[in-house]
């Protein structure tokens, strides 16, 4: 069995799919096409699916060696909302949406672990779901998979993440916390009084106010950052009062300080805005726990990756702040998170998530495809 040929054997078909899906990217909630052609490619496979309302594709492989456990891959498939400048002969047609996050990648890797482990069906023991997963950048598709329960007989989850920080043929597979928490916050001060208002010393007092979670209610060590990000205000033409309106982020790695910062924030904005005579009403939204990677699932990970590419392949990096919707399947079952090198020795791929001009070497889809098989292989046949 060599899994690294299977898939390296699928590349051209690989990187052209990555292509299309690229060229007709579609942005969180909206991957009709998206999943269609994923739907359309396990279909000629012969691959079992279900395509959900939301555009999930959920895909089942059943082992030919009796029952067994069940493990879950996952690869998102939404665009960004944004255009592209990268110039690509396969840039989006639309100008209002790009594949900046390397989703079309993960989508592509997938499809080609499916076949993969269909064509290895007879030497596996259990099940392999294939999660083709929408919405990612709005953090809504992970939650909507795991509420209608096709994470309920998973006993671990594999998910994959393009990293331009890497090179082809390395990968960051380390245990614990790997993605800090996101919670948003809206925040909406009135002044009690019309006429003479202190609404903006108030919003002043209590943004500084703000600044002392990280020195008085967290330990030092802890990597805690709140950020106001949006602030407006003026006079509602119905009352005559002053308002002001704010929105916001939080980032820790975490649980337990994002499960008390809406308290911390409720109170500082209460307790200072009323000594000038202003209301403050503090809501927030978790919109991704923070990613804590298994160790156990952590060991099967990264001995899959040295197996397929050797001890040279591990390159472990530090924690991100940024946030990854994965961790919805976290709290349903243990898993792993890696980080897969997409870039070249001389960093032509150095443009980050998120820029208009992000691209990444296509070479990195035969790494995360094959980790994917790896990793299903050798956990379901674990003895």
């Amino acid at each position: 069995m060599d899994i690294k040929k299977l898939i390296t054997d699928q590349f051209e078909e690989m990187a052209a799919f990555r292509r299309d899906l690229h060229e007709h990217a579609e942005p969180s909630g909206n991957e009709v096409r998206t999943a269609a052609r994923i739907s359309e490619e396990l279909e000629k496979s012969g691959i079992e699916h279900t395509v959900t309302p939301y555009h999930a594709v959920i895909a089942t492989i059943h082992g030919g060696k009796g029952q067994g456990k069940t493990v879950a891959l996952r690869g998102d498939i939404d665009a960004l909302a944004m255009p592209e400048e990268t110039g690509l002969p396969f840039a989006c047609k639309t100008g209002t949406a790009m594949h900046a996050c390397g989703h079309d990648g993960h989508a592509a890797q997938l499809l080609a672990a499916a076949r993969a482990l269909h064509q290895l069906k007879d030497s596996l023991s259990g099940t392999v779901k294939l999660l083709f997963q929408p919405a990612e950048e709005s953090c809504r598709g992970a939650a909507q998979i795991v509420a209608d329960g096709f994470l309920d007989d998973v006993d671990c989850v594999f998910g994959e993440h393009q990293c331009n920080n890497l090179p082809v043929g390395e990968a960051d597979i380390e245990p614990g916390v790997r993605h800090a928490s996101s919670r948003t916050f809206l925040i909406d001060l009135v002044s009690e009084n019309t006429g003479h208002s202190d609404v903006i010393p108030a919003a002043c007092a209590a943004l500084l106010d703000l600044q002392t979670l990280s020195s008085r209610e967290t330990p030092p060590e802890e990597m805690f950052v709140f950020s106001m990000c949006d602030i407006h205000g003026g006079i509602d033409p119905e009352t005559g009062k002053d308002t002001m309106h704010m929105e916001g982020t939080c980032r820790t790695f975490n649980p337990a300080i994002n499960a008390k910062v809406e308290e911390w924030t409720r109170r500082i904005f209460t307790e200072t805005c009323a000594a000038y005579g202003v209301t403050a009403t503090v809501s927030s939204e978790c919109i991704a726990e923070s990613v804590i990677n298994d160790p156990g699932c952590t060991v099967i990970a990264k001995n899959a990756l040295m197996k397929l590419f050797g001890k040279e392949a591990d390159h472990p990096l530090p924690p991100t702040t940024g946030s990854e919707d994965f961790s919805y399947y976290l709290t349903k079952c243990p898993g792993v998170f890696a980080n897969i090198g997409t870039n070249t020795p001389d960093n032509r791929y150095h443009y980050p998530n998120h820029h208009p001009k992000f691209d990444f070497d296509e070479r990195g889809m035969i790494v995360g495809a094959s980790l994917h098989v790896q990793f299903a292989y050798d956990f379901l046949n674990q003895k």
